[in-house]
């Protein structure tokens, strides 16, 4: 179980909660969402974004930090990634598939 949270500003403090594998809510869900992780290397996210992502028309180029957190209820969160968003492309659906690149 993940949960992925972004932020827009080094300066802002709270994270937005954008995707949620055990909520049934449209506006938490993702498409084909793929993390690589790699020992001694920053790892890459990229994903789908609908438009009813409550973070659709929220996330800049170069600007927007993501955070990946793996849930797990016998012990606390574990952050597992972070990085920023890197390229966005919107095909004609209005459906934006963005590239992140992690950070070390």
């Amino acid at each position: 179980m993940f949960k992925i949270y972004f932020v827009n500003s080094a300066y802002e403090k709270d994270q937005v909660l954008m995707y949620d594998d055990t909520r049934d809510d449209d506006g938490l869900k993702l498409g084909n969402p793929k993390l690589h992780i790699e020992v001694n290397a920053a790892g890459t996210l990229d994903f789908e974004l609908p438009s009813t992502n409550v973070a659709y028309s929220r996330i800049i180029p170069m600007v927007t930090e993501l955070h990946v957190i793996k849930d797990n209820q016998k012990t606390h969160d574990k952050h597992i990634w972070f990085g920023r968003v890197l390229t966005i492309d919107t095909d004609l659906y209005g459906t934006k598939t963005i590239h992140c690149e992690g950070g070390l």
